[in-house]
């Protein structure tokens, strides 16, 4: 499953999304409490829930869960009812990226952006670069792990779901 956090205050989800965050956060620990492999996306909008303090709240709700899930944070593009809101900086996302890292998070990536250092998966053991994804949408895939998902380089066995 790949499970949106848009932010992670309550009045963001009403204000801009017209929901609620408990919802989302229940039904990633219940699909997480039944196996199900998850990934979660949060796409940062300037002004909104880009700050250091929201980015740090959805990472570490995210490590206190599950080291292992991956986090893809996308980059926002002026659109329909946003069209007064700037584009995502490129920094943004390269600070959310660290600050993914930074609470323990093995699997973070950035989107809607061109960073191919940062859209590509590195072995969490040694940081050898495992899966190498680039174009603007990494629609250029190379994967190099080995049998059963093992870092070529030193045999961890990264989780996920990789075929």
């Amino acid at each position: 499953m790949n499970i949106d956090i848009k932010g992670y205050s309550q009045s963001f989800y009403k204000d801009i999304c017209g929901a609620s965050l408990k919802p989302v956060l229940d039904t990633i620990e219940y699909a997480h409490k039944k196996g199900i492999w998850i990934e979660t996306t949060t796409l940062l909008i300037p002004g909104y829930n880009d700050s250091d303090d929201e980015i740090r709240a959805i990472a570490q709700f995210q490590a206190n869960l599950d080291t292992n899930m991956p986090w893809h944070i996308s980059a926002f593009h002026p659109m329909y009812k946003m069209l007064n809101v700037p584009r995502t900086p490129a920094q943004t996302l390269r600070r959310a990226y660290d600050i993914g890292k930074d609470v323990g998070l093995k699997y973070v990536y950035v989107g809607n952006i061109d960073d191919e250092a940062r859209e590509s998966t590195y072995c969490p053991k040694c940081g050898k670069l495992v899966i190498d994804r680039h174009g603007h949408i990494g629609q250029y895939v190379t994967n190099h792990l080995v049998h059963n998902n093992q870092c070529p380089s030193c045999s961890y066995t990264l989780h996920g779901i990789w075929q």
